[in-house]
């Protein structure tokens, strides 16, 4: 896959509300985070009034930034009924909450929705009254939550893995969510499955669960027109992160899966990303998204031929550049050896120090 020389993902938010399919208008809000400086907002708009998609990151930035892009499309928040959140990454989900409070809005994830920021176990749904489950007091704020399954834990590589806060532009990012007492972690008043009704826009969209960048990661598809709003599972010109850490045991696997599911909805066509333009060929998209991770699944076993058994760290330096290698390049590089030892072209042993090494070959890679 040829590499565009301007990543869309990365170019400034724009200030302009445009109707991107029938009866969903896009409001851009700005981020900055690694590649990326905005988000993409989906107003659905139907005769009860409009449902978000991916209301935007924490912050008195991206707050002021939507409130703008609401009065400009003359769209009053208090008409906001439902808040769509594509996953559990807080440039998605951060103004939810805030939201909420103004117009009583139903938030709606996937049921394994789970933030980085909140201790294991914890319940998040309105009205639930399962006694084995922990509930934390309404509106409580990021900063005092556990941050129990985001720091220093095992990484299945060996060793320890810890959120990348080194990269100055993540840090910043965190610092601000900390900062910010106006918000809250969202609470979802309802968890959706694969292939459920919405009752948003005119009816006509559904649930498609996608894990692979996330476990609960959902798009929602519009049958009549073929649009699907794809999050960050298919971007324009860049591919999200795909973890070894959080994605279960071969999440880039459930990510090719999931990609094959996209490509095969009868009638998909247009893609709306979380960042980056309009997708005009969804399941074209698809498919160079697959054959770029086989193309760097190919330089593992090129690798891996080259210089034998090798350890994560060892084969991440040939994933990414110099200014990209840390946790998040590791735990990338595994998902992708985790994929080639599950279909037999990777082998591991453990080192004295508990590193883990693996042995690619290229056959049939």
């Amino acid at each position: 896959m040829t590499e565009p020389e301007v990543r869309q993902e990365k170019l400034p938010a724009s200030k302009d509300v445009i109707e991107v399919a029938p009866g969903v208008l896009r409001l851009q809000l700005p981020i900055e985070l690694p590649g990326l400086r905005h988000v993409n907002c989906y107003a659905i708009l139907d005769s009860d009034g409009v449902t978000l998609v991916d209301p935007g990151i924490p912050g008195p930035q991206s707050w002021n930034a939507l409130n703008k892009r609401l009065a400009q499309a003359e769209i009053a928040i208090e008409r906001v009924h439902t808040i769509l959140i594509t996953h559990s990454h807080p440039d998605h989900y951060g103004n939810a909450m805030r939201i909420r409070e103004t117009s009583n809005a139903q938030i709606v994830t996937h049921r394994a929705f789970h933030t980085l920021h909140q201790a294991a176990h914890v319940c998040f749904i309105d009205d639930c009254d399962d006694p084995e489950h922990v509930h934390p007091e309404d509106g409580q704020n990021v900063g005092d939550m556990t941050m129990a399954r985001g720091f220093d834990q095992p990484a299945p590589w060996g060793g320890l893995w810890s959120p990348q806060y080194s990269n100055p532009e993540l840090r910043k990012s965190r610092t601000e969510m900390l900062v910010d007492e106006g918000w809250a972690l969202p609470r979802p008043t309802a968890r959706v499955r694969n292939g459920e009704a919405l009752p948003v826009g005119d009816g006509g969209w559904s649930v498609v669960h996608t894990p692979g960048h996330t476990i609960d990661h959902l798009c929602f598809f519009h049958a009549e027109t073929g649009a699907i709003v794809t999050g960050d599972h298919v971007l324009p010109t860049i591919t999200p992160h795909i973890s070894g850490q959080h994605g279960g045991p071969n999440p880039l696997s459930e990510f090719f899966l999931s990609l094959h599911l996209i490509a095969a909805l009868p009638g998909v066509g247009l893609g709306l990303p979380a960042h980056g333009g309009v997708i005009a060929d969804v399941p074209t998209r698809c498919a160079d998204i697959v054959e770029h991770h086989h193309g760097r699944m190919r330089i593992l076993a090129a690798v891996g031929d080259a210089q034998g058994w090798t350890d994560i760290p060892g084969f991440s330096l040939h994933l990414f550049r110099p200014e990209r290698q840390g946790s998040m390049a590791d735990s990338e590089t595994y998902a992708h050896i985790a994929y080639l030892e599950s279909s037999g072209h990777a082998t591991r042993r453990i080192r004295d120090d508990g590193a883990h090494e693996f042995l690619v070959t290229g056959a049939g890679v």
